[in-house]
């Protein structure tokens, strides 16, 4: 038996050495990347041969009956053989190297090589990621993979993190190159940072300043304010020219027209060719273009599920969540929303937290801190809420202050009675007896009926959908108004005034009939 495993071990060592000696060198192989290298430029079909002959033979060297420091050499031979036809099998052979030696000697080459074969198949996350893991590989950038990765840094459009690269190697390995890239980038940065002040001070203004800015961009594309530059660039293009693509929306009552002199498609592909381009824009530049990106889906295009990507797109754009969550309320929310809790708490958001208004996201109608202080007190009658606004220049039904109403809604009577004494002497007699139904006595709460009442009063100019049903649950839900000939009086002029005649004459036969003693019969 001992014999037998003697025989067996000698046999194994005999077969190990005849492969070794029947596979050419690791030194053989080096050698032939080499000439294949050499003689690329003037013969590509042979040189690519000399590749995949070496590939193969390098493969052979990694099985794993032999020591690691040999395995690692023959990982790293084959992923030297890289070239257009070898690029799946050299990406495949430095993931392989990677996993088996992730600090191998020679992982920076490595990982130079991965990115060289992800550069080939459009991967670029994976590019870049294989460069900044080189960057880190333990030892010295030799010049020759300084300039290859601030190049595949400059390939993914990441211009930041080239400069930042250069900036750090001139620290640690200065070259002349080096050096001179550097210059180059604070050149650009300066130029363009110049230009973009000539035109917010307007020197360069037009069609000029678009044209200048491009020209500019073609050479210094990398620059610090390049992003900001093509924005302002695009901006200027589409306002310049005859608009022929104008875009009417409105919201909760406002209404604006924003014209544009291209067409949605064109500017989806500028916007999109941006964010391609900019991959490290800074987050305000971002966030801009995919907000008008999703306007375009949203308003022109009309393609929901690509409004909602863009619009988890400018979730994730750092610093901005907050923006983004108030962009996505403020697109879906309709009048009626303001009398929900959650629509009170995104107004009152909007309303006490500085920097929200005014907002525009360059689509909707541009909400001033007038419309919110309105939509606000509105939606407080309604829920029995209370907060510090003004409301001093608005008016509801008749011309009635909001302020007064709203006061006299939210106990806050006694500020009420002030507004009312002052009116007075301008009222109707039947407005005047409505007045007084509704806030007096001034020591009781309102109740639950007389505020959406006075909630209906104070919305049914601005929003009629939203006052008028107010004013029809004041009357008919549970708890009631008490004095609903008020309620009923008012719905008919509202119908009256909305030429909804039938509708009028059938409310005004309910007050006759329910109240015929009423006020507003006299």
């Amino acid at each position: 038996m001992k014999f037998l495993r003697i025989t067996l071990c000698l046999f194994l060592l005999l077969t190990v050495a005849f492969q070794a000696q029947s596979a050419p060198s690791l030194n053989n192989v080096q050698s032939r990347i080499t000439q294949a290298n050499n003689l690329w430029d003037k013969d590509h079909n042979r040189a690519q041969n000399m590749l995949q002959a070496a590939f193969a033979d390098a493969i052979t060297w990694t099985r794993a009956e032999y020591i690691d420091s040999i395995r690692e050499r023959g990982f790293y031979l084959a992923v030297s053989c890289y070239s257009p036809e070898l690029v799946n099998e050299s990406m495949l052979a430095a993931d392989t190297y990677l996993k088996l030696f992730p600090n191998g000697r020679y992982a920076r080459r490595v990982n130079i090589f991965k990115a060289m074969s992800a550069f080939a198949v459009d991967d670029l996350d994976t590019a870049v990621s294989a460069l900044e893991k080189a960057q880190k590989a333990r030892g010295r950038l030799s010049y020759k993979d300084q300039t290859t990765i601030m190049n595949g840094y400059i390939t993914a459009s990441r211009h930041r993190t080239a400069e930042k690269f250069i900036e750090g190697q001139r620290l640690v390995r200065p070259s002349y190159k080096l050096t001179k890239d550097l210059r180059r980038f604070h050149r650009g940065n300066t130029r363009v940072a110049y230009l973009l002040k000539q035109v917010k001070l307007g020197k360069v203004t037009g069609m000029e300043a678009a044209e200048a800015i491009d020209q500019e961009l073609s050479r210094s594309y990398f620059a610090k304010d390049a992003p900001a530059a093509a924005l302002t660039s695009l901006s200027i293009k589409d306002n310049q020219k005859l608009a022929y693509n104008p875009v009417y929306l409105e919201w909760c009552g406002l209404k604006r027209a924003v014209k544009h002199s291209a067409s949605p498609q064109l500017r989806e592909m500028k916007l999109k060719q941006f964010l391609t381009g900019f991959p490290e824009a800074p987050a305000a530049e971002t966030y801009q273009a995919l907000q008008q990106l999703k306007n375009i889906y949203r308003y022109e295009i009309r393609d929901k599920i690509l409004a909602r990507q863009t619009m988890e797109a400018m979730k994730s754009v750092p610093g901005y969540e907050a923006r983004a969550e108030v962009e996505e309320i403020f697109s879906d929310f309709e009048p009626a929303d303001m009398l929900s809790e959650r629509g009170n708490s995104f107004l009152r958001k909007l309303y006490f937290e500085k920097g929200w208004l005014p907002y525009d996201n360059g689509a909707l109608p541009v909400l001033e801190k007038e419309q919110v202080e309105l939509m606000l007190a509105i939606s407080d009658m309604v829920l029995g809420k209370s907060s510090e606004l003004k409301i001093s220049q608005q008016k509801g039904w008749g011309s009635l202050p909001v302020s007064m109403l709203y006061f006299a809604s939210v106990d806050k009577k006694d500020k009420a009675w002030e507004i009312y004494s002052r009116i007075k002497p301008t009222l109707e007699p039947q407005v005047d007896r409505m007045l007084e139904d509704n806030i007096f006595p001034l020591y009781l709460p309102t109740p639950p009926g007389e505020r959406y009442f006075m909630a209906g009063l104070a919305a049914v100019e601005k929003f009629p959908e939203v006052g008028t049903s107010l004013l029809i649950k004041s009357i008919s839900d549970e708890p009631r108004m008490y004095k609903n000939e008020h309620g009923l009086a008012v719905l008919s002029d509202v119908y009256n005034k909305h030429m909804a005649y039938n509708e009028a004459q059938n409310v005004w036969k309910t007050l006759g009939r329910l109240h015929p003693d009423s006020i507003w019969l006299k």
